[in-house]
C-alpha cells in the first residue's frame, strides 16, 4: 500500500485544456468498485443531468436549464464571437416544429467581411445587427411582437446612441410619438381600409395619404366610422400638446351625426367645421385674392359655445349679406367701417343682436345707415366684485394679487407679489420677479427652473426650511440651504428602483465658465463633503472634518487622475490636518493606524514542489512554497519600506539548498544560500529600505 496520503499530493489550481488527459479517482458505491475516469467524462455526466450554472448563485427560477450569474459594479456579459470575418454570430430560438429552414427567431450580427450578395441579403451590410422571425408564413402566425407588459411603459426607439437626445420616437398604449421629421414617398398609404389588422388586434381609425394624379400636393383623407356622434377630424395641437387643451380642428360629421353631447351642438349631420379650442380663430388671405366661403346650405358662427346663423341661399356669397340676421353672443368691437366685398353691410336695423349681459356706458354711434364710423364699445371703470370673467388680453398688476385658489395660469404674473392661500396648479410658465408666498400645495407638472443671480453672502440661492427662522450662511456661495425641523433629525433621502440602478451624488467641476468650460488642472478640488460644527459664536466656514476629491494631473478626456483626501481637526485645535490619502494605486496614512484585530494578508501559495519562485514586492506579503531538489528566489518590484515573509518547506529527506536572492552581507546567514535540513521548514523575512537590491535584507529562521 502506498505511504503517500491524499493530503500530501500536489495541489493544482487548473485542469489541462485537453480534459481527456486529466484523470480522477472515484468509487462506485453500489458496486464497491474503485476506478479512474477523465475530466471529460465528468463534464459530460454533470451537464447531461444537471442545470448549467455558471457562477456561485443558487438557481431561483423554475424550468431553468442554464444560468449565468455574478456580481460586478459595471456589467456582466455572455459573449459569443465568430472569428471568421465572412460569417455571422447568431442566437437562435427554435419552436417545437422548427427546422434549419423555418420556425425560429434569429438575433445576430454580421462580421467585418460579410458579403450581402453571397448571403442573398442585399438589404444588410457588414456589422449590421438583425432580429428576424422565420415563421411558416401563414396568417396570422409568424409575427414579430415587440412590447412591454406594464401599461404605463413605452417602446422607445433610439438611433445613434442610447441617451435622451438619441430618442427618435416611442409608442405607448395611448399612441405613437415621433420626434424627428417623417417623410412619406408619393403613394404611401398609412393603415388603409383594405388592410386587415393581425388576428386579435383592434381596427384603428383610417388615415390615408394619397398623392393626386395631377398635382404635387398630397390629399389627406380622414374617414369617419358610422355612429350618431362620429366625426372625421384633422387636428393640429399647439406647443402645449401634452394637455391637448389648445388645438385647431377641421373636420366633417358623419351622415348620422347628432350634435347633443359631443361638444359641437351647433353643428349637424354632414356639417363641415373649423374652430379653435382656445384663442382667436383667424380666417383670411395673405395675397390679393378674395376669401370665398361656399356652401349650399347654412353658415354658422360660434363663439364660446353659443351659435349664430348666416344664411346664404346661393352657392357663392353675395358681395353684401342682406338675407338674414347675424347673432353675436360675445362682444363686438369695430374701430372702422364694416364691409364685405367692397360694399358696406346693408339692412342693419335689428339684424344685429348683442347678447352680452353687461351694461354699456356709451351708445353705439352710427355715422350712416351703411357704416360704423370709428364706433367703439366702452365699459365703465367699475370694480369687479364677485364677478366671473375672462381677460382676452394682458392683465397687468402693479400691486399684490391675493387669491384663495388659482386653478391654472397660462401667462406670467410679475412686478408685484402673488399670495396664494389654497392649492396652485400651473400648466404653463410662471415668471415671478416678486415674492411668491404659498400656504397650500404647489403642483407643477413641468420642469422647475429656479434662477437667483442676485443673492448676497448672507443668503442662499434656494432655501428650504421646516423652521420659522433660518441661520445665516457661514460663508458666501450657498446654493441650497436646507434647515430641518426643530429637535428632529434632518434627513435627505434619495430613492432608486430597478435592476442595476443606484443613487449618485456627483459634484462636477471645471475651469472657465458655464458657457465655455475648460479643463480641470492638477490640484483642483473636484468635490468636497464637509462637516461644519458650531463653536462659541459661529459655524466654522470650511468645516471641522471633510473629504476632498482632488485632481492629480491636468485633465483631458483620456487622463483623469484623482485622489481622495481625508481631513480632520485634532482635539484642542481648529486646524484641519490631512490624515489619509487614497490614490489610484496606493493609500497613504499620515496619522497612526491602529488595527485592533490586526492585518489579514492574501497569501501566495505555490502548488507542489518548486525549484524557482518569484517574490513580487508590489503584490505579495505572504509566500508559501515547497521544494524537494532546492529552491532559488528572485525578487521583483522592490518597494521602499515593504516587508514580505516566505515560508519554505523541504519535503525531501536530505538537505536542500535555498538561494534567498540578496547579497550575503544582507542576510542573517552571511551567505547567499542556506541548507534546509531534510523534511524541515524555514521562515525568510525580507525587508527593503529604499526599494533597491543593495538595501534589501533577509532574515532566515530555522524552525
Amino acid at each position: 500500500m502506498s505511504a503517500i496520503k491524499i493530503t500530501q499530493l500536489p495541489h493544482y489550481n487548473i485542469i489541462n485544456a485537453n480534459t481527456a488527459n486529466t484523470l480522477f479517482l472515484g468509487v462506485d458505491l453500489p458496486t464497491d468498485v474503485t476506478y479512474t475516469f477523465t475530466a471529460h467524462t465528468l463534464a459530460q455526466g454533470l451537464y447531461s443531468n444537471e442545470i448549467l450554472n455558471v457562477g456561485s448563485n443558487a438557481v431561483l427560477f423554475s424550468n431553468t436549464v442554464a444560468q449565468f450569474s455574478g456580481s460586478d459594479p459595471t456589467f456582466l456579459q455572455v459573449n459569443q464571437q465568430n472569428f471568421n470575418a465572412n460569417g455571422t454570430s447568431d442566437y437562435v430560438l427554435t419552436a417545437d416544429t422548427g427546422t434549419n429552414s423555418g420556425g425560429y427567431i434569429d438575433l445576430g450580427i454580421n462580421n467585418s467581411k460579410w458579403n450581402p450578395v453571397t448571403a442573398g441579403q442585399t438589404s444588410q451590410y457588414p456589422f449590421d445587427g438583425y432580429l428576424i422571425v422565420n415563421g411558416p408564413g401563414t396568417t396570422p402566425t409568424g409575427n414579430l411582437v415587440l412590447g412591454t407588459s406594464n401599461p404605463s411603459t413605452n417602446v422607445v426607439f433610439a438611433v445613434g446612441g442610447y441617451y435622451a437626445n438619441n430618442v427618435v420616437g416611442w409608442m405607448s398604449n395611448t399612441g405613437t410619438v415621433l420626434t424627428r421629421t417623417t417623410t412619406f414617398n408619393a403613394g404611401v398609404v398609412l393603415n388603409p381600409q383594405n388592410i386587415v389588422p393581425p388576428n386579435g388586434l383592434p381596427q384603428s381609425p383610417v388615415l390615408n395619404i394619397v398623392q393626386s394624379a395631377n398635382s404635387t400636393v398630397p390629399v389627406f383623407n380622414v374617414n369617419a366610422n358610422t355612429g350618431n356622434q362620429s366625426e372625421s377630424d384633422f387636428v393640429v395641437l399647439n406647443d402645449q400638446y401634452a394637455s391637448q387643451s389648445i388645438y385647431g380642428d377641421f373636420g366633417i360629421n358623419s351622415s348620422t351625426y347628432v350634435g347633443t353631447g359631443t361638444g359641437l351642438p351647433f353643428n349637424d349631420a354632414n356639417g363641415t367645421y373649423l374652430f379653435s379650442s382656445g384663442g382667436t380663430l383667424s380666417v383670411g388671405t395673405l395675397g390679393t385674392n378674395d376669401l370665398k366661403l361656399i356652401t349650399n346650405t347654412t353658415y354658422r358662427l360660434n363663439v364660446n359655445g353659443a351659435s349664430g346663423i348666416i344664411t346664404v341661399n346661393g352657392t357663392t356669397p353675395a358681395t353684401s349679406i342682406t338675407t338674414g340676421a347675424v347673432v353675436i353672443s360675445g362682444g363686438l368691437g369695430v374701430a372702422g367701417n364694416v364691409y364685405s366685398g367692397g360694399h358696406y353691410i346693408t339692412g342693419l336695423g335689428n339684424g344685429i343682436t348683442f347678447v352680452d349681459g353687461t351694461t354699456l356706458t356709451t351708445n353705439i354711434a352710427i355715422a350712416s345707415a351703411q357704416s360704423f364710423a370709428n364706433s367703439a364699445f366702452t365699459k365703465a371703470n367699475n370694480a369687479l366684485a364677485n364677478t366671473t370673467g375672462t381677460f382676452a388680453g394682458d392683465l397687468t398688476v402693479t400691486g399684490n394679487v391675493t387669491a384663495s385658489g388659482i386653478q391654472s395660469t397660462t401667462g406670467a404674473i410679475s412686478t408685484g407679489n402673488l399670495i396664494v392661500n389654497g392649492t396652485t396648479t400651473t400648466n404653463g410658465t410662471a415668471n415671478i420677479t416678486g415674492t411668491l408666498n404659498v400656504a397650500g400645495i404647489v403642483n407643477m407638472n413641468a420642469q422647475v427652473v429656479l434662477t437667483n443671480t442676485s443673492f448676497s453672502a448672507t443668503q442662499s440661492a434656494l432655501t428650504i426650511t421646516a423652521t420659522p427662522n433660518v441661520a445665516v450662511p457661514s460663508n458666501d456661495g450657498y446654493m441650497v440651504h436646507i434647515s430641518g425641523k426643530q429637535n428632529v433629525t434632518s434627513r435627505i433621502v434619495t430613492d432608486s428602483y430597478g435592476t442595476s440602478t443606484y443613487v449618485v451624488y456627483a459634484g462636477r467641476s471645471a475651469r472657465g465658465n458655464v458657457a465655455y468650460p475648460t479643463a480641470v488642472q492638477n490640484g483642483d478640488i473636484l468635490t468636497r463633503f464637509s462637516g461644519n460644527g458650531y463653536g462659541t459664536t459661529k459655524f466654522q466656514p470650511f468645516g471641522t472634518g471633510r473629504i476632498d476629491f482632488v485632481a492629480v494631473e491636468n485633465y483631458t478626456d483620456a487622463n483623469t487622475g484623482s485622489q481622495i483626501q481625508f481631513w480632520n481637526c485634532p482635539i484642542g485645535s481648529n486646524t484641519l490636518t490631512q490624515i489619509a490619502t487614497f490614490n489610484g494605486s496606493s493609500v497613504t496614512f499620515a496619522g497612526v493606524v491602529q488595527p485592533q484585530k490586526g492585518f489579514i494578508y492574501t497569501p501566495l501559495v505555490y502548488p507542489a514542489a518548486q525549484t524557482a519562485i518569484t517574490i513580487d514586492f508590489a503584490n505579495n506579503s505572504l509566500v508559501r512554497a515547497q521544494t524537494a531538489t532546492g529552491l532559488t528566489v528572485t525578487l521583483s518590484n522592490l518597494l521602499a519600506g515593504k516587508e514580505v515573509v516566505a515560508w519554505i518547506t523541504n519535503t525531501a529527506g536530505t538537505n536542500q539548498t535555498f538561494t534567498h536572492g540578496v547579497s550575503a552581507t544582507n542576510s542573517t546567514v552571511n551567505s547567499t544560500t542556506y541548507a534546509i535540513p531534510g523534511t524541515s521548514t524555514i521562515l525568510a523575512r525580507y525587508m527593503s529600505i529604499d526599494g533597491t537590491a543593495q538595501n534589501t535584507f533577509v532574515a532566515i529562521t530555522h524552525a
